[in-house]
C-alpha cells in the first residue's frame, strides 16, 4: 500500500518524505509496533507520541490527544505576560 501511495504522489510529481514520517498505531494490537515500513528503503520509525499540528497524539486502544504541553505551554507564555 506504501508503494503504491509513492507511486500515485510520483505520478502527481510528488514526493514522500520519509525523514519527516512517523507511524504511530492505533487499536487492540497498539502496543505491537515491531513492523518496520520503509519508503525509498527508508525505514519509518515508530512512536509511541507524535507531535502534530502543536498537540501530541497518543498511540492508545482508541484515539487520543493528550493536551498536557500545549497548556503548559500557554499559561507559562501568560504567566510571563502578566509579569
Amino acid at each position: 500500500m506504501i508503494d503504491t501511495c509513492c507511486e500515485e504522489a510520483l505520478y502527481l510529481d510528488m514526493t514522500v518524505n520519509a525523514l519527516k514520517s512517523n507511524i504511530i498505531r492505533y487499536g487492540p494490537k497498539c502496543t505491537h509496533l515491531n513492523r518496520e515500513l520503509h519508503v525509498d528503503s527508508i525505514s519509518i520509525p515508530c512512536f509511541n507520541r507524535v507531535k502534530y499540528l502543536g498537540v501530541y497524539l497518543m498511540s492508545a486502544k482508541s484515539f487520543r490527544v493528550c493536551w498536557h504541553e500545549p497548556k503548559k505551554n500557554f499559561l507559562d507564555c501568560r504567566h510571563h505576560q502578566l509579569k
